[in-house]
């Protein structure tokens, strides 16, 4: 992923030049944890040509595939073709647009029977822990009868998220934030701050706020911090209020 000026999009040469011949499963996260991202068709495209090139298998966690907000609109991989299909793995669950983590459910679907079969004689032995009848019942719920209370969270988040925008803008200048299109994490690009210290580490002892460090999430993010804004916007605010006056108190290093 890289920063085009408006938003993180897909860099498929990137992808292509960590292609080896040792490679054999392309992990794909869509729609995109930490940057929000949800892939244009095109995106998906460009990846799945690469998995098709490269005769790799495609592991999909669309995880935050419910939690996305208006004018945007998720498309699974496998849809793209019958071939792409066949050589994709989608991972998918309720947990996180319905807040059931704790029960621990989740499903792949296999684009064919000979992937089913292959990855699963590959899998760890008890690596696909037994599933209780209440998270296969809440799941079921989930999917079939809650789509307004779905509705109402993600008008929620969604004020969430464009509330960052704004206060990012007014109060937190050096910091760079692309509103997300899905999910409900609010990548922060703090490379322009000058601090002396990781940005997480910085926010925790100066802010008392806990962000998840960017290089958590692979080379180049050190200079980032992921917030989860699933939460009520009264604590949102007290968490942007302790960023802010962080910063103000913080004299520029770089």
């Amino acid at each position: 992923m890289h920063d085009d000026g408006t938003r993180f999009v897909l860099d498929a040469d990137a992808l292509k030049s960590v292609i080896d011949a040792r490679t054999r499963i392309l992990l794909l996260c869509s729609p995109h944890n930490p940057t929000g991202r949800v892939f244009s068709r095109a995106e998906l495209q460009d990846i799945a040509q690469v998995a098709l090139e490269h005769n790799l298998t495609i592991v999909s966690d669309e995880i935050y595939a419910d939690v996305v907000f208006t004018g945007h609109r998720h498309l699974p991989i496998a849809m793209l073709a019958p071939e792409v299909a066949a050589r994709t793995v989608t991972l998918a669950s309720a947990t996180k647009a319905f807040n059931i983590a704790g029960l621990r459910c989740g499903l792949m679907h296999f684009g064919s029977a000979d992937l089913q079969q292959r990855l699963l004689q590959r899998l760890p032995e008890g690596l696909l822990g037994p599933i209780s009848t209440v998270a296969m019942d809440a799941t079921t719920a989930a999917w079939t009868a809650s789509d307004d209370w779905l509705e109402s969270v993600l008008t929620y988040l969604q004020a969430n998220r464009d509330e960052i925008a704004h206060r990012v803008a007014s109060d937190l200048p050096g910091v760079r934030y692309f509103p997300p299109e899905s999910t409900y994490l609010a990548w922060l690009d703090c490379r322009e701050l000058g601090l002396d210290m990781p940005p997480a580490q910085f926010f925790l002892d100066h802010a008392r706020v806990a962000l998840r460090g960017g290089s958590d999430f692979g080379l180049g993010g050190e200079t980032g911090v992921r917030l989860t804004f699933a939460t009520s916007a009264a604590i949102l605010g007290q968490v942007l209020d302790r960023m802010s006056e962080a910063v103000e108190r913080h004299p520029r290093v770089g």
